[in-house]
Parts: structure tokens; sequence; C-alpha cells
């Protein structure tokens, strides 16, 4: 059974949006999330967006070209 509702990823050039709406949004609907700002110091990127994938229902990308460029970096 999935620990999480839904997995987010987001650039930071969308931090504003995710953090002072979305989130908060979620979580008055009692919606159970989890985000990259929970991913483990010095562990793998890719090995954390697994373990969270598999650990969620759900995976929500804010898609953006800041995204991409993220991803590139």
């Amino acid at each position: 059974m999935p620990k999480y509702d839904f997995f987010i990823s987001h650039a930071n050039a969308n931090s504003a949006w995710i953090n002072g709406y979305l989130l908060d949004a979620l979580q008055q609907a009692g919606v159970n999330y989890h985000t990259e700002t929970a991913f483990e110091l010095g562990k793998p990127k890719i090995i954390e967006f697994e373990n969270a994938i598999r650990a969620s229902r759900g995976a929500l990308f804010l898609v953006s070209p800041d995204y991409f460029t993220r991803l590139m970096s």
C-alpha cells in the first residue's frame, strides 16, 4: 500500500506557487504528499526519485522550461 497520495516534483523557479498555494491546498484537502525536500542528502537523486514514486499512488511533475533546465544541469 502506498505511503503517499502523490509525489510532487518542480523546479525551484516554481517554488513560490508550489509552497504558497498548491501544498497548502493539498494539505487542507487531506492529501498526503511527498516532495524532493524530503530526499536524503548524499543519496543519488535518481534513487530518491524512484523511492518516492514507488511510495506514492501518483506523481505530479510541474513541467516548465525551468524544470527541463534543471534536469539538464
